[in-house]
């Protein structure tokens, strides 16, 4: 079957066990449109709604500019191979930037606290959890996953420090959940690598350069790691998404539609694809799930007129 103009081996189907009458309705409804998605970063599109400024403390202040460390062979390969990829995809650009910010390749599944005004990231790797201190500001980190895959990111806490702090409301989650409670249907969309497609403003992108071992670089579109990063992004998702508050949830790049009936899933399915593909936003088919009646949200399990924690979130790491 060919569904939103791809071919099936993209594996979107619904998630829920239907029956013909609502097979059809799905297949029907999926037809209806273009190519939404993307499989790799070539193939991402712009969002037309805004573009990411990066506003300085103080607009006179000097640049930061901090050298790469050496670094093993291995990893000089992969960081070649990613960011040859990245150039393609229009992601990144070589730059002169006076600007420098050092490469952090990391873990895919991590998240970042702070302890003591030092800033930890804790690394999930099976059921073993290890804690790295990035206090250092100009080394070049290499962690790997369980799988020894690796991510490149850039450690921009210098630059963070610097730089105004914009101020945007986060969704709480309990609203969310309140909100959810009512629905038997849901719907996740998962946008791809959903930062990379918000463009950097022209004059901000010197600010995000940063150096490897062969040469130097800088942002096109938003990297992970700047300090107003999710609020932005929330922000052009709300733009987009938010008078749809009825029947769509947005936390950061998880969207949930939900409704009350299979029917009005689709329906609802198509005003969210519509607005999308207005502003040039591309979804990640290999994360969305499609017409499920219980799914996993922010930690918990959703179901008709039932919100509980997700077992797997509560095993202990340790």
């Amino acid at each position: 079957m060919n569904i939103f103009g791809i071919t099936s081996d993209l594996k979107i189907i619904p998630a829920s066990d239907l029956d013909t009458n609502q097979k059809n309705k799905f297949s029907l409804m999926a037809n209806e449109d273009e190519r939404l998605f993307a499989k790799s970063l070539q193939e991402l599109d712009k969002c037309s709604v805004s573009k990411h400024k990066i506003r300085l403390v103080d607009k006179d202040c000097a640049p930061i500019y901090t050298a790469p460390y050496r670094i093993s062979e291995k990893e000089r390969n992969f960081l070649r191979d990613e960011i040859d990829k990245m150039i393609e995809a229009k992601v990144v650009r070589p730059s002169r930037s006076p600007w420098s910010s050092p490469v952090v390749v990391i873990s895919k599944f991590f998240f970042q606290i702070k302890l003591n005004h030092e800033i930890f990231y804790v690394l999930f790797q099976k059921l073993k959890l290890k804690i790295v201190n990035f206090k250092s500001n100009n080394t070049l980190f290499f962690l790997r996953k369980s799988d020894k895959s690796m991510r490149v990111c850039i450690d921009y806490r210098q630059l963070n420090t610097i730089t105004h702090t914009e101020k945007w409301p986060i969704p709480d989650r309990r609203d969310i959940f309140d909100r959810l409670r009512d629905s038997a249907w849901f719907t996740l969309f998962d946008l791809k690598s959903g930062y990379y497609q918000i463009e950097m403003d022209l004059e901000s992108m010197d600010k995000t350069a940063f150096s490897t071992p062969d040469s130097h670089y800088e942002y096109l579109v938003l990297p992970f790691g700047l300090k107003n990063a999710p609020i932005d992004f929330s922000r052009v998702i709300k733009e987009i998404l938010g008078c749809l508050i009825k029947f769509v949830e947005a936390f950061i790049e998880d969207i949930t539609i939900h409704s009350k009936t299979f029917e009005e899933n689709l329906e609802h399915i198509k005003i969210v694809l519509n607005r999308l593909k207005k502003e040039k936003l591309k979804l990640n088919p290999d994360k969305c799930v499609w017409c499920a009646k219980s799914v996993k949200i922010l930690g918990h399990i959703i179901s008709k007129n039932e919100v509980r924690m997700d077992p797997s979130k509560n095993k202990s790491h340790f």
